[in-house]
């Protein structure tokens, strides 16, 4: 017989018996005392690419809260030049300067008719007091607020101005 192999009934069984273990090697190889687990490699593979994960969403986050507390800072701006509005509208005028962002906590001497605590804080998300510039107008249109941010120093770039 050209072009074919004859082997021995001996040799046939035996590969079929090689056959068989290896179709049959996940459920038949394992004895009844074994326990199934993963592997190093196995492990080593998913700590890589949790790790993965992690350096690309963590530094997203990190600059998100920053950015958040600012967003916080305006809204909390906002809130206070409202509630500039309603004690202009109880004492006819807003408070001055040197009475500061205090006069919507505590009653100043000059106030007719307070009808506070207009706020319960004036503090910003770090912690620092909000900052309050009456420049005298009478239509509230030269009232500044500002935050000095999270470095507390006043006039550099990490301010947050309404």
């Amino acid at each position: 017989m050209e072009g074919t192999c004859s082997f021995g009934a001996r040799q046939e069984e035996t590969i079929r018996n090689l056959f068989s273990v290896v179709a049959t090697r996940g459920t038949s190889m394992k004895s009844e005392g074994a326990r199934g687990g993963f592997t190093l490699i196995e492990l080593m593979i998913v700590v890589i690419i949790i790790a993965a994960l992690a350096g690309m969403i963590v530094p997203n986050l990190i600059g998100r809260q920053e950015e958040a507390l600012k967003e916080i800072t305006k809204g909390d701006m906002k809130n206070i030049e409202t509630v500039l509005k309603l004690y202009r509208l109880d004492n006819n005028a807003y408070p001055t300067t040197q009475q500061g962002l205090k006069a919507l906590l505590k009653k100043p001497a000059t106030a007719t008719d307070w009808k506070g605590p207009y706020l319960d804080k004036l503090e910003d998300p770090w912690g620092n007091e909000y900052h309050y510039k009456n420049e005298a107008s009478p239509n509230g249109a030269g009232i500044q607020i500002w935050s000095l941010g999270p470095d507390g120093l006043d006039g550099n770039e990490d301010d947050v101005r309404k």
